[in-house]
């Protein structure tokens, strides 16, 4: 049986349960009051050894909940890297935080600090997604950026409104990909779907929101027309100029800087015409 696993004893007929990784066994044939004896001489040395352990390690617990409570929960995005340091601690408190007895583990005032500390601890990815997905959806209701996705993208096919002018709302799969500020964040669609769009728009948000400043953004693009076009749209949407380049010229740009030379580049690199020659 795992330090995870307990048994019970059933309250209809003589039998006994037992509680572990792998499901619910039944034992049949045991008295009811045998198997109850049973059952709480077998659950006591695993509640004293998660007992013990939380007691050992309980200046963990108490940073792990000072530093959840140090972060922006529904405030902003939380990154994994915000709480890397703190994945760490699963395999210190994993056996209490999931024990079947973890809520009776610690008493007094205390116990609240470790109920919190447990439901991280347990599942930390799942209770960041939770975190995350109240800050998206608070930003997605927020008028000042239901105005900014809704007007972000001109469209010079539909007809000028007053209120937005020219322009095509984002959908909410671009207003989530712009809102969520991962340390990588993967966008995946088809051609002319918008991508670029979104890249844009992001960049745009950053600055916005003043989650970044603009000498701390770097967009790269594969042609100096998408570079323009976006170094424009930011500029005309918040005011500020953003370092905008292609791949080939920060990788010249690299190499310059290493070997004190500008390099050599073929003319199809830079000359879309004579690409296809």
């Amino acid at each position: 049986m795992s330090s995870t696993s307990w048994l019970w004893a059933g309250s209809s007929g003589s039998k006994l349960n037992s509680i572990g990784v792998e499901g619910s066994t039944v034992l049949r044939g045991v008295p009811w009051r045998r198997a109850r004896r049973f059952c709480e001489a077998a659950q006591a040395p695993v509640r004293a050894a998660h007992q013990k352990k939380v007691k050992e390690l309980w200046t963990t617990v108490l940073e792990i909940h000072r530093r959840i409570q140090e972060l922006p929960r529904g405030q902003s995005y939380i990154r994994r890297s915000h709480v890397q340091d703190l994945l760490g601690c699963k395999h210190l408190l994993g056996g209490p935080a999931r024990s079947p007895f973890r809520d009776s583990l610690v008493a007094g005032e205390d116990r609240s600090i470790w109920q919190e500390a447990c439901k991280f601890i347990a599942d930390p990815e799942h209770v960041r997604a939770e975190w995350n997905e109240q800050f998206i959806t608070k930003e997605l209701e927020n008028e000042k950026w239901k105005k900014f996705f809704d007007t972000f993208e001109p469209d010079p096919a539909i007809e000028p409104d007053p209120a937005t002018g020219k322009a095509r709302p984002l959908t909410d799969e671009q207003r989530r990909a712009v809102i969520t500020d991962e340390d990588n964040t993967l966008v995946v669609a088809a051609a002319g779907s918008g991508k670029t769009t979104v890249v844009t728009a992001k960049v745009a948000y950053l600055l916005e929101a003043g989650l970044a400043n603009p000498e701390e953004v770097l967009a790269l693009c594969f042609t100096k027309e998408a570079a323009n076009e976006l170094r424009d749209r930011v500029r005309d949407r918040v005011g500020k100029d953003v370092t905008v380049k292609t791949f080939h010229s920060l990788g010249r740009e690299v190499i310059k800087k290493v070997d004190k030379k500008k390099p050599p580049v073929a003319k199809i690199a830079v000359d879309e015409i004579k690409m296809l020659e």
